[in-house]
């Protein structure tokens, strides 16, 4: 996904165009997915509170800088070589403690 946004970036500024931003976040926990609706109108949806923690992290990359960042859920289940930087504990809305936040190279 990273590359790809790089490749368009660098298409858009043979344009003259400014480049696009997209933040990645990333969280592992448990989920509901499935089919919503009904017959006429079905949608594929995921809910739970690891969504919701994953789109909290990912809004972080606007205000950290960053372009992906990684929760201590998903990197504590790392288990080959990872390019992790640990970043300082945030509050994010929904939760009451500090959530610790690594930026992904």
């Amino acid at each position: 996904m990273r590359d790809r946004l790089r490749q368009l970036n660098a298409r858009r500024a043979e344009g003259g165009k400014p480049p696009l931003r997209n933040g990645i976040g990333i969280h592992t926990g448990t989920v509901l997915a499935g089919n919503i609706g009904s017959a006429e109108r079905l949608t594929y949806a995921l809910v739970g509170d690891a969504v919701n923690l994953a789109s909290r992290i990912q809004a972080l990359n606007k205000d950290l800088g960053t372009e992906m960042l990684v929760s201590e859920a998903t990197r504590s289940r790392v288990t080959g070589p990872a390019a992790l930087e640990a970043l300082p504990a945030v509050r994010v809305k929904g939760k009451s403690a500090e959530v610790s936040v690594y930026r992904a190279a």
